[in-house]
């Protein structure tokens, strides 16, 4: 399910670009500067496909791209351009709120990690996944399995898994899509009472 969402979503991008571009061409045939720009974006989008994973925050530079080679055409907008237009302005609002909500969900996360390293967890037991435990906190180690709850006493994560009981909550404010969620730190049952938190 997974690669066919990515797929989609790489082929409505590069459709939205081509119609941006179509629009440049058709006002500014010689404009160097627009050249430049469209291909640019489709060497960037180029990476996008290429590139293993695929996020909303990936869109920012390409939507900047869009928008710097379509701001000649503003004065001059037309009817059959308000699609393209339309399909930027969602890019440009899921990329912009989807980046806002990766930042916050991660400051949260390693918030939630501060305060288990603070009441003595070691690192490793520690599961926070990717941007957590790929630093390792600066141990010899520098990189854990993240895709296994093998070895880990604590997870922080948002949704349960089975085997572990809640510590804390870290609620928070999303924007794409609007509206609130809460970062948990888990913790084995089958171990002793969780470690107390200042809360």
């Amino acid at each position: 399910m997974m690669p066919l969402l990515i797929f989609l979503f790489c082929g409505i991008t590069l459709f939205t670009l081509m119609l941006g571009g179509y629009g440049v061409f058709q006002k500014h045939p010689k404009s160097p500067f627009a050249v430049f720009c469209l291909f640019l974006a489709l060497a960037y989008i180029g990476l996008l496909l290429m590139a293993e994973s695929y996020f909303d925050r990936y869109h920012l530079p390409l939507i900047a791209l869009v928008l710097i080679a379509a701001s000649s055409m503003l004065k001059d907008l037309s009817v059959r351009m308000v699609p393209g237009v339309i399909l930027l302005a969602v890019f440009f609002y899921s990329s912009v709120a989807g980046t806002k909500d990766y930042l916050e969900w991660n400051d949260q996360r390693w918030q939630a990690y501060r305060d288990l390293r603070s009441s003595e967890v070691p690192a490793h037991e520690i599961n926070g996944g990717f941007e957590v435990n790929c630093w390792a906190d600066g141990e010899e180690k520098w990189w854990s399995n993240i895709l296994t709850l093998e070895g880990y006493r604590y997870l922080i994560q948002f949704r349960p898994e089975p085997g572990f009981k809640v510590v804390r909550y870290y609620p928070f404010r999303r924007y794409y899509p609007v509206g609130k969620d809460t970062l948990t730190i888990y913790k084995r049952s089958l171990e002793e009472d969780s470690i107390p938190l200042a809360p």
